[in-house]
């Protein structure tokens, strides 16, 4: 018989000490398949806020890529979801958006 071993998680589990808090949110949300958009919508943020975010925490696990974000997101959830219920991690009121005229929701192609 072969031993299976199991397939190795993108990432680096030490990062998620050093996550704000509002990024704990945006990965726990991207482990669960939720699109920017929805996400931007679910935390009150602009979806540029959101990539924003998924940059710096990205960087932080040290991951590349969304898909390698969502998969180490759904490895560690647990990780993610205890360090938010033990008060490290509490989750962020939706912000309100500030009147400005020259704030726009359009955010050109990358």
């Amino acid at each position: 018989m072969h031993s299976r071993e199991a397939p190795h998680t993108p990432g680096d589990p030490a990062g998620i000490p050093r996550l704000t808090p509002r990024e704990g949110e945006v990965l726990r949300l991207l482990g669960a398949a939720v699109q920017n958009r929805e996400i931007g919508k679910r935390l009150g943020i602009a979806e540029r806020t959101v990539k924003a975010h998924l940059g710096n925490l990205m960087s932080k696990i040290a991951v590349t890529t969304r898909i390698e974000a969502a998969i180490f997101a759904y490895a560690h959830y647990g990780a993610l979801t205890e360090r938010a219920t033990h008060g490290d991690d509490k989750p962020s009121a939706p912000r309100t958006r500030r009147s400005n005229p020259a704030h726009t929701d359009v955010v050109p192609p990358l």
